[in-house]
């Protein structure tokens, strides 16, 4: 039986190496870096594997960080509960924008309408419903399967 050699990688991981890849945790932190911070971007980092990383403690301790402060980050401020007042002014205000939306349709549906009539094409034509879709059976063996 004959062994097989163990591929030599990047090495041990020096103190030097540690730091560059807390250093490179910390940017994450920071957010100077566009993507996510994960096992597998620092493995590309360093060219240790992911559980190698994991066994250092300074690392782990970084990362655990890291994710708790972007978690920490993610949580919406609670907001103050407003008086029945403030509620009825900001439905107003929702109330007269809708209006305003509806308004700028009925401008449009006039503007549409009328070039129809310039056109020469009769109004009642559009207020027509749709026509059914024509369907025809098909025989292909998965809309046979289907049924």
């Amino acid at each position: 039986m004959s062994k097989k050699k163990r591929v030599i990688g990047a090495g041990r991981m020096t103190p030097v190496v540690i730091a560059a890849v807390v250093a490179e945790i910390e940017s994450y932190g920071r957010g100077e870096r566009t993507t996510s911070l994960t096992w597998k971007a620092l493995s590309e980092f360093s060219g240790f594997s992911h559980v190698s990383l994991w066994k250092k403690e300074s690392i782990k301790t970084a990362f655990a960080n890291v994710q708790q402060s972007r978690r920490g980050d993610a949580t919406p401020a609670l907001k103050a509960p407003r008086t029945a007042d403030e509620r009825v002014h900001a439905l107003q205000m929702t109330v007269g924008e809708l209006q305003d939306v509806i308004r700028a349709y009925d401008e449009l549906w006039a503007l549409y309408e009328h070039n129809t009539q310039r056109l020469g094409i009769n109004p009642d034509e559009l207020r027509r419903p749709l026509d059914s879709i024509a369907r025809e059976r098909l025989n292909s063996r998965r809309m046979r399967a289907v049924r």
